[in-house]
């Protein structure tokens, strides 16, 4: 006795909680970009906003996005790693981690969200989200030193 998985979209059965998600982030801006079993991407028609993937689960939808931060980081990564630190203390919902990938560092942006769509709350959440993750200047700042061209 198992329901429709979560995670099964074809293009004409799309859960309504993922429709009621798109039609809301559509209206904000931020267009699908892409679509597999788990993720959701989408870009966002302003330069100011970072692309974000959502994936859906039974206990709650995931808002993530990833910002490359560069590859030849080791003088600065205390810096970057007190200025990610610093905007964990100050996040009420926002999670950063600071990883390398491959040949490059990267900072990941994490928010859980509810698995429901009710208008108001997740508009506020997407509210949040982009107020907290407009604070990752302070990483690049700390990437970038006092001389602002990677040389600090």
């Amino acid at each position: 006795m198992s329901g429709p998985d979560i995670h099964e979209v074809t293009k004409d059965s799309v859960p309504p909680l993922q429709a009621d998600v798109v039609r809301h982030l559509e209206f904000l801006g931020y267009a699908v970009s892409d679509r597999d079993a788990r993720w959701i991407s989408f870009t966002h028609a302003s330069p100011r906003r970072w692309n974000v993937w959502l994936s859906f689960h039974e206990d709650q939808v995931v808002l993530s996005a990833t910002v490359r931060v560069g590859a030849a980081i080791p003088a600065r990564h205390r810096a970057v790693q007190e200025a990610l630190n610093n905007l964990n203390k100050l996040s009420t919902a926002v999670r950063y981690v600071f990883v390398k990938r491959e040949n490059e560092w990267v900072v990941r942006m994490i928010m859980h969200l509810p698995p429901r769509y009710q208008r108001e709350e997740f508009g506020a959440n997407i509210a949040i989200w982009e107020d907290e993750t407009d604070q990752i200047k302070e990483v690049g700042d700390a990437y970038h030193g006092d001389g602002g061209d990677g040389s600090g």
